[in-house]
Parts: structure tokens; C-alpha cells; sequence
């Protein structure tokens, strides 16, 4: 998900949250855990 430029995919973020919070020192993105474990299982398909 990691841009060689410093940034991320902004496509690939969305799939997995579904809002996301920015404060000071941490950022916290929150979605379904059903889209986390679907996405974890189609990368582990790929290795």
C-alpha cells in the first residue's frame, strides 16, 4: 500500500476503512473486520 513517493494508496485504504482519524500523534482507521480478513486472505492467496 506504500508509494515509493512517501504516501499510500488511497484506493487500497478505502477497501479496508471506512472512516479514519487523524489526531497528533496517531491515526486510527475503522471498518469491518469481515473487509480486513477478506483482504488479508487474497494477499495471502498471492505469496
Amino acid at each position: 500500500m506504500h508509494l515509493g513517493g512517501g504516501g499510500y494508496r488511497r484506493d487500497h485504504l478505502r477497501l479496508l476503512a471506512q472512516r479514519g482519524e487523524v489526531q497528533d500523534k496517531e491515526v486510527r482507521l475503522m471498518g469491518a473486520k469481515s473487509n480486513l480478513l477478506r483482504t488479508l486472505v487474497a494477499i495471502s492467496a498471492l505469496a
